[in-house]
């Protein structure tokens, strides 16, 4: 019965992640303190159109539009992280 519950979750989530890679962003920046960082942000659909259009906006809490599903400080994400978004959200970026 676990085994069972556990495999259509897994199949739900794999079902939500094949349909949002048009949802997932990577924005770079700077966090609170000045540093560079950049998120991937997985934004909710009915939010896409205002995430976009606060494009270049100085000051944007992420939180606002959806979750954040990685982190990190720099300028680009490391290898890693990119092929993890890759393999689990079909999310490629330059």
């Amino acid at each position: 019965m676990f085994a069972s519950a556990l495999k259509k979750k897994l199949n739900y989530v794999q079902g939500l992640q094949a349909q949002r890679p048009d949802h997932i962003f990577l924005v770079r920046g700077l966090d609170t303190t000045g540093q560079p960082a950049w998120y991937y942000v997985m934004v909710d659909r009915g939010k896409r159109d205002a995430f976009r259009d606060k494009s270049g906006v100085a000051i944007l809490k992420l939180t606002d539009f959806g979750a954040i599903l990685h982190s990190g400080f720099g300028e680009n994400p490391p290898e890693h992280i990119r092929l993890r978004m890759a393999e689990e959200y079909g999310f490629t970026s330059n």
